[in-house]
């Protein structure tokens, strides 16, 4: 069942139109969160060609005085470094960029997640490409964990298992509809955020 979900929402990525403008959208829309104008530290991606850029996001924070760390896949595990300039990173293999140094960050200080994925679901559930890299680094971490994707990628409901690490909020273009939680849902007040706490 995953893999096929999986291998649809690949495809479904690479449809999507637009992606620089929408992203701008999106961008726009996490600068104006709350939880982003409090945080000092925040954890990014370096974005695929398919995946929301969050690059002006970066060069926000750094404006800002905030801290900013992205990832770097060392064998089986993902750790965190920090840069401070877009000259920190070098193009890896996949083209994907990575941080130059091995000066690992101490994630326990990180305010603020924000999380890629294959597909988010309504209730905060993600998909990644199958490699447990998020899920394992997330497991004991407290930061706020906010999902990134495009409209497009949003599934009613995600497969999970018990080592799948839910998403506290949810960010994308065009917010239509947000998450359901039969508990208590509580929608983010004057926010354009298709998210609402899990907790």
């Amino acid at each position: 069942m995953k893999r096929e979900i999986r291998k649809k929402y690949i495809d479904v990525r690479k449809q999507i139109i637009n992606k620089e403008e929408k992203s701008k959208v999106i961008v726009n829309q996490i600068m104006n969160h709350q939880k982003y104008i409090d945080a000092n530290i925040i954890a990014c991606y370096c974005s695929l060609k398919d995946e929301v850029c969050l690059d002006e996001l970066i060069t926000d924070a750094w404006k800002n005085k905030k801290i900013v760390v992205v990832p770097k896949v060392n064998g089986d595990e993902m750790e965190f470094y920090e840069i401070k300039n877009m000259n920190d990173l070098e193009i890896q293999s996949f083209g994907i960029r990575e941080p130059k140094h091995d000066f690992t960050f101490d994630k326990h200080k990180i305010d603020l997640f924000f999380v890629p994925g294959v597909a988010f679901d309504i209730y905060g559930n993600r998909m990644g490409f199958g490699k447990g890299y998020y899920d394992r680094y997330l497991v004991d971490l407290d930061a706020y964990k906010i999902g990134i994707c495009f409209r497009e990628q949003l599934d009613d409901h995600i497969p999970t298992d018990e080592f799948d690490i839910k998403m506290k909020e949810l960010e994308k273009m065009e917010p239509e509809q947000g998450y359901r939680d039969s508990d208590s849902p509580t929608q983010t007040p004057g926010s354009d955020l298709t998210a609402e706490n899990m907790e």
